[in-house]
């Protein structure tokens, strides 16, 4: 599921010659060219991007950074970001870090971000950093712009702390693979049979581990065979189409799909947290 998780076991994979899918790694470095592995999310690297680009488009010119240095995914997009905001023209004011993910105090950070008058602050960390921490206590520190990060905020509400202000989440802003009110039908199928056997919506992670059987699978029917070789070798032809709950695409040379991402964004009113969905991005605008 994660990128550290899953670098640790690329290398057996191409030594055993496995065909290894993960759902959600999407650390550069998880896919290179001509091994067994490849990944039904996109790369971090363009998701990074993806931030930088909105930031500059809704007109948000001097913007902060808060990070995890000794993670992997948290480091990665804080990377990608940085350099697309410098190709965009958005100034990077202000980059606090801290270095571990176990971290549970964000609140001299934030206090920094807020004397350094930025207007909006990327902070890619995961769920359980988010909910119970991270939001909360940026607003307590006095910060009210925008809070945005990366596919790791999918379900951050359900860790709040029971009690703690759900209006702290208005102005929070991430991006995702898919949005699961997209009216398309192999959205709401899938939507709909998770929903009967699990009674609740799909995160991002759940549709990317369905769309890594079902890539796995069309794979296998082009290759007129489950030999892992044979099934190694279609999944690297570019050419091959894997129509997908979060997207129809071809995988690059890397073996990352190629497809665009979400911008949805947290609201409540005090008793819940919805999302909303913002846009959708096809490719990178040019700078």
């Amino acid at each position: 599921v994660t990128s550290s998780c899953t670098s640790a076991i690329t290398d057996s994979a191409n030594e055993e010659e496995v065909v290894l899918t993960s759902p959600s790694s999407t650390a550069d470095s998880i896919t290179t060219e001509d091994d067994y592995v490849f990944r039904a999310c996109y790369a971090d690297s363009f998701q990074g991007a993806i931030a930088a680009a909105y930031a500059k488009q809704a007109g948000y010119a001097k913007v902060g950074v808060v990070y995890c240095a000794a993670d992997t995914y948290s480091k990665g997009l804080y990377d990608s970001f940085s350099a697309a905001c410098e190709k965009y023209g958005v100034e990077v004011a202000a980059v606090e870090s801290t270095a571990s993910m176990d971290v549970q105090d964000y609140t001299n950070q934030f206090a920094s971000l807020v004397n350094a008058g930025v207007e909006l602050v990327y902070a890619p960390y995961y769920y359980d950093v988010i909910g119970p921490y991270l939001v909360t206590q940026a607003r307590a520190a006095g910060y009210t712009g925008i809070i945005m990060g990366a596919d790791g905020y999918d379900g951050a509400p359900s860790y709040v702390v029971e009690g703690a202000d759900l209006t702290a989440f208005n102005g929070v802003y991430w991006t995702n693979h898919y949005d699961p009110a997209d009216e398309s039908a192999l959205v709401q199928n899938f939507v709909k049979a998770f929903q009967d056997k699990y009674g609740e919506i799909p995160m991002a992670m759940s549709a990317l581990a369905y769309d890594c059987v079902y890539m796995y699978k069309t794979a296998m029917e082009a290759a007129g065979s489950a030999d892992p070789a044979a099934v190694r070798d279609a999944m690297a032809d570019n050419s091959l189409t894997y129509e997908c709950v979060t997207g129809t695409f071809t995988l690059d040379e890397s073996g990352t799909p190629v497809k665009g991402a979400t911008i949805v964004s947290f609201a409540s009113e005090g008793s819940e947290v919805t999302t909303t969905l913002v846009d959708v991005v096809k490719e990178l605008p040019e700078a």
